[in-house]
């Protein structure tokens, strides 16, 4: 897990603030994973991680989206 989730610093510095950052790390890690594997396409992490980064301020059907061959690089 350390080697996955490097955090550089952290806005809180409680122990509490700490830990939820981490499980919402955690987290997201999670779901993009499960995207990844629920794709059709053979989406490695980074770029499924990157073309979200661009989209995600976008309205889009997010299933349709990561089996689009068009996004696919």
């Amino acid at each position: 897990m350390r080697r996955r989730l490097i955090v550089k610093s952290f806005p809180g510095i409680s122990v509490n603030a700490v830990n939820r950052q981490i499980w919402a790390a955690l987290t997201a890690i999670m779901i993009l994973k499960r995207l990844q594997i629920i794709s059709k396409l053979n989406w490695s992490f980074s770029n499924l991680i990157n073309l979200l980064r661009l989209n995600i301020s976008t309205y889009n059907d997010i299933y349709r989206w990561i089996n689009e061959r068009r996004y696919a690089m």
